[in-house]
């Protein structure tokens, strides 16, 4: 083998192990915000964890896994800020098949956002992974497929939908006169609310118990599965929960 050759079959293994091995990436960036602002979010193969603290700004870190850098270049994170809404958005581009194409490998993204406490989680994605939300008292909404949910410090209208996941939601002592809504297909409901919360309640499982520790009880329904309606405390609130596999939860802290 001469040397030509030789360098050849080097240069080739080479490109063949950059486009191979893994890429990590990380992209950081902060907004300032003027008064209470809105986040709007989606992101699909990835984890996503919102957490308040003191600032008036909203920091972004993602966390880019790729499995090559071919698979890398086909990802994009978005981020933009129109007034006090920040937007934030994983793109995969042209992605289809790639999940199971060996050459064009796959990515995934886990955001960590950092938000002032009465943030409005206006519009929250996620696909193929879990949100948590830590100690953020804004309104929320979200909508989660494959992953779970988890959220503490609410003290402003929910609405959830989650399809194949558990749903746990923590309400702040302050809370009242709250809407919440949250639906589940394949994953339990479990609200947590001080001992002076008061809520009217509407709720049903298809395959499922439902209990309460404010003295309600759920019943059999008319043709299948548990219902509850009712009302305790002070009924200032409204919530709403059905799950068609899952059980259903409204707890004491």
């Amino acid at each position: 083998m001469n040397t030509l050759t030789k360098i050849t079959i080097a240069l080739l293994a080479t490109c063949t192990l950059n486009v191979s091995a893994k890429v990590n990436d990380t992209i950081e960036k902060t907004f300032n915000l003027s008064g209470q602002g809105q986040l709007v979010l989606e992101n699909v193969n990835g984890d996503v964890v919102i957490e308040s603290w003191q600032n008036n700004s909203v920091k972004v870190t993602a966390e880019i896994n790729a499995s090559n850098q071919k698979a890398r270049e086909r990802l994009q994170v978005k981020m933009k800020q129109s007034g006090d809404r920040i937007s934030v958005e994983t793109d995969h581009e042209n992605n289809s098949g790639s999940w199971g194409n060996n050459n064009n490998g796959n990515s995934s993204v886990d955001y960590v956002v950092m938000v002032p406490k009465d943030i409005d989680l206006r519009d929250i994605d996620v696909v193929n992974g879990s949100l948590t939300i830590k100690n953020v008292s804004g309104e929320l909404n979200a909508d989660v497929v494959n992953g779970s949910v988890d959220a503490s410090g609410l003290a402003s209208d929910v609405n959830v939908e989650s399809v194949n996941g558990a749903v746990e939601l923590s309400f702040d002592d302050t809370a009242n006169d709250l809407e919440i809504s949250v639906e589940t297909v394949n994953g339990s409901i479990r609200l947590y609310v001080s001992d002076t919360f008061g809520a009217k309640v509407q709720a049903s499982t298809g395959n499922g118990s439902i209990k309460t520790d404010f003295g309600l009880q759920g019943t059999k329904g008319t043709y299948y599965g548990n219902e509850l309606e009712g009302k305790f405390g002070d009924a200032s609130s409204e919530i709403e929960l059905e799950s068609v596999n899952g059980s259903i939860k409204i707890l004491k802290k």
